[in-house]
């Protein structure tokens, strides 16, 4: 896919899923313009890009959360997290009611939902709380690096111009609805 001679514009840009947006954007050729509340990261990520000066914009600014990043949280209720479940879900809601407001004019709006990645583990967790969600995860890793940036692109690109208002799960296969077998449950043998 390429994206020379378009402009995207990444918010969060230095933040994990941020980072790698503007690496697969930039490797695709697009023009960059990429905002963060943190100026340090911002310009860490610019010396790592190397892009030349024409393709390369930093804006250093506290915006909102990242526009098109939803999470699996947005379909289920987590102990501990009901203000991050809930605002996951508005922000679904949100890009449904953007692609129909937006459609008229040729525009499509979609999300991502990624899932436990690589590099998430730079946030603070409990012990073990890593491990034991990796091991829920059915294709049985986490994401990596390129994933949920693979399917940015995808959205963005002309092969994909008939999807609008999705939220595309990027998580392994987390978001199936499965039963939970409790450790004292035998699995049922067919």
């Amino acid at each position: 896919m390429s994206f020379a001679g378009k402009i995207v514009v990444i918010t969060g840009a230095a933040g994990i899923y941020g980072r790698q947006f503007s690496k697969a954007f930039g490797r695709e050729g697009a023009t960059l313009v990429l905002t963060d509340c943190k100026a340090a990261g911002l310009n860490a990520l610019a010396r790592e890009l190397a892009l030349p000066g024409e393709r390369l914009r930093l804006l250093p600014a506290d915006l909102a959360d990242d526009a098109a990043i939803s999470s699996g949280a947005a379909h289920v209720l987590r102990i501990n997290g009901l203000a991050y479940c809930v605002s996951k879900r508005g922000l679904d809601w949100l890009v449904k009611g953007m692609a129909l407001e937006l459609a008229r004019w040729g525009i499509r709006v979609n999300a991502v939902e990624p899932g436990l990645a690589v590099g998430s583990t730079q946030a603070s967790f409990p012990p073990g709380y890593v491990e034991n969600m990796s091991a829920r995860i059915p294709l049985g890793r986490m994401a990596g690096e390129h994933e949920a940036a693979d399917a940015i692109l995808f959205l963005c690109s002309d092969k994909a111009s008939y999807i609008t208002g999705a939220a595309i799960p990027v998580d392994g296969g987390s978001a199936i609805p499965r039963r939970a077998l409790s450790p004292t449950t035998k699995k049922e043998t067919t």
